[in-house]
């Protein structure tokens, strides 16, 4: 990579793109199939390919016609969930104060990407930091779900400084660090452990008990959900006993 850091014109893209760009091929192979078959089927749907033809012809054509009304259906159901799936309205945050809720949470907005070489653990001169539109956003959100009685959650939050503060601004209670809530985006060699570390803090979590927020890092969410998250985004999920909680969908986020 840093090969490349060094071409005129690079340009990082922000993580998660290529997630995103991954998350669109099914529906292009979907609707594309879809345009390229529905000319072909048409002509032979409507034009009729057994005028005059005998009644054993007519009869594999009507075969050849279900077969094909077979296919746009299934083409078709194979495109709804999919559409669901993209379009789904995020949740009310009223569903967090239902017991057995967990929030996994990305941090608020810190202008960047990644964090500098000479990063340190508990220098936050050395990181990425929250900007005062993060911050605003972190006690923007800490205020409405105050409002929707969100007053009793456990708050973890990475050992990152803007996860930290982003927990901190939200106002609901002591942050506690969680290690397994750190950022494994540069580094990937770390990837399981964390991974592994988190599964295990998540399946020993009461399955109705208070709510949980995990402020943490778009790495760590899209290893529970394929929902990217924006910055100050998250995911909801329902606690269930083991290391891989329900998804139930995203939070609404309000803008800066």
């Amino acid at each position: 990579m840093n090969a490349f850091n060094r071409l005129r014109g690079f340009v990082q893209t922000p993580a998660g793109r290529e997630r995103d760009v991954l998350r669109l091929l099914p529906r292009v192979l979907v609707f594309g199939t879809l345009l390229l078959a529905l000319p072909s089927l048409g002509a032979r749907i409507f034009f009729g390919e057994v005028d005059g033809i005998g009644a054993r012809l007519n009869g594999l054509a009507e075969r050849r016609r279900t077969m094909v009304r077979l296919l746009v259906v299934a083409l078709a159901a194979m495109a709804c969930p999919l559409l669901a799936r993209a379009d789904q309205p995020p949740l009310p945050l009223g569903e967090l104060a239902k017991p057995g809720r967990l929030l996994m949470l990305r941090h608020a907005h810190a202008p960047g990407i990644g964090d500098p070489p000479n990063f340190v653990i508990g220098d936050c001169s050395t990181q990425r930091n929250l900007d005062a539109s993060g911050r605003a956003q972190a006690r923007e959100l800490g205020a409405r779900l105050r409002a929707v009685g969100l007053a009793n959650a456990r708050v973890f939050a990475s050992q990152w400084c803007r996860a930290r503060e982003t927990a901190r601004l939200l106002n609901l209670g002591p942050v506690e660090s969680l290690p397994a809530l750190n950022s494994f985006f540069e580094r990937q060699g770390d990837r399981q452990r964390i991974l592994d570390d988190l599964r295990a803090f998540l399946a020993k979590l009461p399955v109705d008990g208070q709510p949980v927020i995990l402020v943490t890092h778009q790495v760590v969410v899209n290893a529970f959900t394929e929902a990217t998250p924006p910055a100050g985004g998250g995911s909801i999920f329902q606690i269930n006993g083991t290391g891989a909680p329900q998804w139930i969908g995203t939070i609404p986020i309000e803008a800066r």
